[in-house]
């Protein structure tokens, strides 16, 4: 996905788990954040919860992509404030408009991050 959105004009910041991209998070500023409800070290739920919680990302809009379609998932990703949830496998063009509409809501800072 970071080439997709690279190619697209975003500059991107990777991160291997949900510790290190809260991490990613406090010192990026990022725009926009695409989490995973799988990921290592820390679900992608617990992560929402704790963008959410932070001062400097409660407000960043947040994408979960995920293979997890039960509708308890896409219920609980809702419920900790993620702003679209977006099921593997995707279509290119949905999830990019699905970015360029949250970005078009919350104007980018001169440098855009996502994950």
């Amino acid at each position: 996905m970071a080439d997709l959105f690279e190619e697209n004009g975003w500059n991107v910041t990777t991160a291997g788990n949900g510790v290190d991209a809260l991490k990613c998070a406090a010192t990026e500023k990022p725009d926009l954040i695409i989490l995973d409800l799988a990921m290592p070290r820390m679900d992608g739920l617990e992560a929402v919860r704790r963008l959410r919680k932070a001062k400097a990302t409660r407000h960043v809009p947040i994408i979960m992509v995920t293979s997890w379609d039960d509708p308890e998932s896409v219920a609980m990703a809702g419920k900790f404030g993620v702003d679209q949830y977006v099921v593997k496998p995707f279509d290119t063009k949905d999830l990019l408009a699905r970015i360029r509409t949250l970005l078009d809501r919350n104007p980018p800072r001169p440098i855009r991050s996502m994950w």
